[in-house]
């Protein structure tokens, strides 16, 4: 039977993440998931997955704890070694050269370091010089590992002649969005798009929206093999929708929420969490619920949750500055704003709110639902991009861009128990259908095309 061989796995990202919620984005799910669901699918075909960065500096600093845990494993291997590759810098040398013990030449050099940033170029050189060294090291230990694919990263891509090279696709909203990003995360996207497009021989979308917004953005593409590897579930949620709710879980949830003078009981809030960025759309969500309870158009007892980091664009800051205005009254407030919270006090949020709300503009697959489907929470989210794939018929769905729908889908959810039960019900089935291991059955063939 053909065999892919053996797969180089970049792990930049995941190196330094400490495996708290903070530091589980999407991508960073994604990227754990695939690399677990990887490893225990290589114990029965018989390949080795080879950890890797391409960012020599990382190797520096302790392992993320997860990822120390997956380097144990028999089938895996870890490029760990730190080859002395510094030598002298290219300022170094002119240094100690004779020139430099002209002292017109000294004078003249300042001179040009002060018009021109002569020595900022001359670090760079230098440090492009140190990579390419690494990288004649890197693809060494590869080629001796027996290694054929090379299984690039968000952050960690570069091109590799003599591998077959693959990346994930998430979503092209950096460059589709641009105004919904920051200007770093739109240049990196531009360049690993470019990556992707220029040296790439395989591309694994995690969605058929993912998947049709890159096809579509280039005929090159079609010339490329692709797969859809749909995320599943960390294992801490699988084991999650097995549990039930406890009583101290409620104690701890109401116990929280009063440091921040706020009471909150079981299935009276809704939730949303996620890093604070515009094309979330979680400002339209506040206003959403605060003019349904002006309106008298859901229960005043009701609250609404947002977990999540500041992010970018100043949504975080309008937010808070907008329920400062709302209830000036702090004990008198009725949405809860707070930071991270680790995976299993998150979960108690969840399991516990009487739904999610997801109101993103856009998604590339949209794991909040995923999560809330899975423990029985009743999701609103948007008909658009991923979130139709995600929820299917068992969530109801608003359009993102009218608050008026927004606000008539909360109401109607809360006026009937029964449509909210029967969304919990559906969502726990609709979320069986996402599993790693079919989706890195669908990576393998994929892997044996190319």
């Amino acid at each position: 039977m053909k065999s892919h061989g053996n797969i180089g796995f970049e792990i930049g990202p995941l190196i330094t993440a400490s495996g708290t919620f903070g530091d589980k984005s999407g991508v960073y799910r994604y990227r754990m998931g695939m690399l677990r669901a990887l490893i225990h699918r290589s114990r029965k075909k018989k390949f080795k997955i080879i950890l890797f960065t391409f960012n020599r500096d990382l190797l520096h600093f302790p392992l993320n704890p997860d990822i120390l845990k997956l380097t144990q494993e028999s089938n895996v291997e870890f490029i760990h070694k730190l080859p002395n590759i510094s030598g002298q810098s290219m300022l170094n040398i002119i240094a100690e050269s004779f020139l430099m013990k002209n002292r017109f030449f000294k004078v003249t050099m300042k001179v040009l370091n002060r018009l021109f940033k002569a020595k900022y170029y001359l670090e760079i050189l230098h440090k492009r010089k140190q990579f390419q060294k690494y990288l004649v090291f890197l693809k060494t230990a590869l080629h001796g590992h027996d290694v054929k694919i090379i299984y690039h990263s968000e952050t960690g891509f570069h091109p590799m002649d003599g591998f077959k090279n693959i990346i994930t696709n998430y979503d092209l909203t950096a460059i589709n969005m641009a105004p919904f990003h920051r200007k770093a995360t739109v240049d990196l996207q531009k360049r690993k798009y470019l990556f992707t497009r220029n040296e790439c021989d395989g591309v694994v979308s995690i969605s058929q929206s993912s998947q049709n917004d890159i096809m579509a953005a280039s005929d090159v593409f079609a010339d490329k093999e692709h797969c859809v590897c749909y995320p599943g579930l960390d294992p801490i949620f699988e084991h999650a929708s097995e549990e039930k709710t406890t009583t101290q879980d409620i104690a701890d949830l109401k116990e929280y929420a009063q440091k921040f003078g706020i009471d909150i009981r079981k299935k009276k809030y809704l939730l949303y969490y996620g890093t604070f960025e515009p094309r979330k759309n979680a400002l339209y969500l506040v206003r959403a619920f605060v003019d349904l309870q002006k309106e008298g158009r859901i229960p005043q007892d009701f609250k609404l949750i947002l977990i999540g980091g500041k992010g970018w664009g100043k949504v975080h800051s309008t937010i808070t500055h907008y329920i400062d205005e709302e209830f000036p009254i702090a004990h008198k407030r009725n949405i809860l704003l707070i930071n991270f919270v680790g995976d299993d006090f998150l979960i108690k949020f969840l399991k516990n709110a009487y739904a999610l709300v997801y109101p993103s503009l856009y998604e590339g697959f949209g794991l909040p639902i995923l999560e809330g489907m899975s423990v029985g929470t009743p999701v609103i989210t948007s008909r658009n991009s991923s979130m139709s794939e995600v929820g299917g018929d068992a969530v109801l769905y608003i359009n993102p861009w009218d608050i008026d729908d927004l606000k008539a889908n909360i109401e109607k959810i809360i006026a009937e128990p029964k449509l909210a039960k029967k969304l919990s019900k559906d969502g726990q089935k609709q979320s069986d259908m996402f599993n790693w291991l079919e989706s890195v059955i669908e990576l393998e063939k994929m892997l044996l095309k190319l």
